[in-house]
């Protein structure tokens, strides 16, 4: 069995605010086969969010999330049912999490990870935000097989010199941390640069991602995932939400369609979106996905604007996927003095709504 990274953690003086934690909801490439299987069986609330959202995806002729999930070879090489499967992952992690009074106080998603946090932040219903996942996944099922990603360990700045002619596909498709950036582009181009890379001792890894996402491999589904989104209906949510569209505070009434195109399109600035969520404040980073693939990007971010901030992963791989769940709950309950005890008696107040303020529509 696994256990959960150990956080990075500090105390907090005596007589200090209790600490502020965001969620950031991880991008694809955190998938494993037997993710979510212990967490459905024996949590109740996680159970709960989960068969809703699987009804939700079968209203509209999607594949049923629970069986793939419990498939013993799951399709997470097609965005259909891989984009669903993280959303409904991700919503249920967090109903769980709030479930224990762990609420949090700002909301980051990475890519695909955007469509839980508009959720979660109380943005989009749970019924919006599962036609997102939906749509994305069915129409990103002709880009597959046509590119790839890998994560580099250099800057921005540093990779400059190898997005040029001989790489003419390659864009940068995120910068996640100071020295931590995501390229995307045509496979045989991004193989023949993986090579060059590692000859010169610089580590870099394929993500597990079937497409070229957040690059100009994007460009043919744009217009459609627009129109296919046009009944989105933000509302004003009631956890802040950065973009990482923008690096900024979202705007509820932008979180629309051409906000989920460009999402799809433009590079993921989660540096930048973290750089903002620290400067707002919070002390706690909590990566929320099956297992942690951005942990140590949102450490150098912590690091290099000198923030001492405690990183905590959540769901991760294992025999048993409840172990870093619990254990991240027992050290949030401990970083914020009791929260999670002190909060229990709130869910009453609910209506049996698992997000809080809000009706069972999500």
């Amino acid at each position: 069995m696994s256990s959960q990274p150990e956080p990075t953690t500090r105390q907090q003086p005596a007589g200090a605010t209790r600490p502020k934690i965001a969620f950031v909801c991880s991008p694809a490439g955190q998938q494993w086969t037997g993710m979510a299987r212990m967490m459905f069986q024996s949590e109740d609330a996680f159970r709960k969010m989960l068969l809703r959202c699987d009804r939700e995806f079968a209203r509209l002729g999607g594949t049923s999330v629970i069986d793939e999930i419990f498939s013993t070879n799951p399709r997470f090489d097609l965005p259909d049912p891989l984009v669903p499967i993280i959303f409904a992952n991700q919503v249920s992690i967090a109903a769980w999490l709030i479930d224990q009074g762990l609420e949090p106080d700002m909301v980051v998603g990475s890519s695909v990870g955007e469509f839980a946090a508009a959720v979660i932040s109380g943005i989009l219903t749970l019924s919006d935000g599962v036609r997102l996942a939906f749509e994305f996944g069915r129409l990103a099922q002709p880009l597959v097989g046509h590119g790839s990603m890998i994560a580099v360990d250099l800057s921005r700045e540093e990779l400059r010199p190898f997005l040029c002619e001989r790489y003419s596909s390659v864009a940068v498709a995120s910068h996640s941390g100071p020295r931590s950036t995501v390229l995307a582009g045509d496979r045989s181009e991004m193989a023949t640069l993986a090579d060059e890379l590692k000859t010169q001792n610089v580590n870099c890894v394929r993500v597990p991602i079937p497409c070229a996402a957040h690059s100009p491999a994007m460009d043919p589904i744009l217009e459609d995932l627009r129109h296919a989104l046009k009944g989105l209906t933000p509302k004003p949510g009631h956890v802040p939400m950065i973009s990482s569209v923008t690096g900024l505070p979202a705007a509820w009434q932008d979180i629309d369609s051409n906000y989920f195109a460009k999402n799809a399109r433009q590079p993921v600035l989660l540096f930048e979106a973290i750089e903002r969520t620290l400067t707002e404040g919070v002390d706690i980073l909590v990566e929320v996905g099956a297992n942690p693939v951005l942990l140590s990007a949102l450490q150098q971010t912590a690091d290099a604007l000198g923030k001492p901030v405690t990183v905590i992963g959540t769901m991760s791989r294992g025999e048993d996927d409840r172990v870093g769940l619990v254990n991240a709950a027992v050290e949030l309950s401990r970083l914020t003095g009791g929260r999670a005890d002190r909060r229990l008696g709130r869910r009453s107040e609910r209506n049996g709504s698992l997000w809080p303020g809000r009706g069972d529509d999500g």
